[in-house]
């Protein structure tokens, strides 16, 4: 048996976020700035499955993911699991593209550096 077929499987979440990644990627130009929604959805799932888990599947920078894990609010006061899914699950269901940009309602999951004071 090979490596990949012993591999447990992924997460769904983590499928989710994959296929909203493999969306940005090809409707944007290589090396664009991941929105910061989908880092603070990675962020999240790293908070539950481990960095590792996350970042390969997604693709993401490892040391970029621990670095936004380590100055996320809340690191300290880790939310329970069943809460953590519900917040990524709502990130992943609000994110829509419309008129080129990516948009995401805040469903407490911050978007950006002007929201990052609310959490704290």
């Amino acid at each position: 048996m090979s490596r990949r077929e012993s591999a447990s499987p992924i997460p769904e979440l983590i499928v989710q976020l994959q296929r909203q990644l493999e969306q940005f990627r090809s409707s944007h130009p290589h090396r664009t700035r991941l929105p910061e929604t989908l880092w603070a959805a990675a962020v999240e799932l790293a908070r539950q499955h481990g960095l590792y888990s996350v970042a390969r599947p997604l693709r993401l920078d490892y040391t970029g993911l621990k670095r936004r894990l380590s100055e996320a609010p809340g690191l300290e006061k880790k939310a329970p699991e069943g809460e953590s899914a519900q917040a990524v699950g709502a990130a992943l269901r609000s994110l829509a593209v419309g008129a080129g940009e990516w948009r995401v309602a805040r469903h407490g999951v911050p978007g950006d550096a002007a929201d990052a004071g609310a959490y704290r």
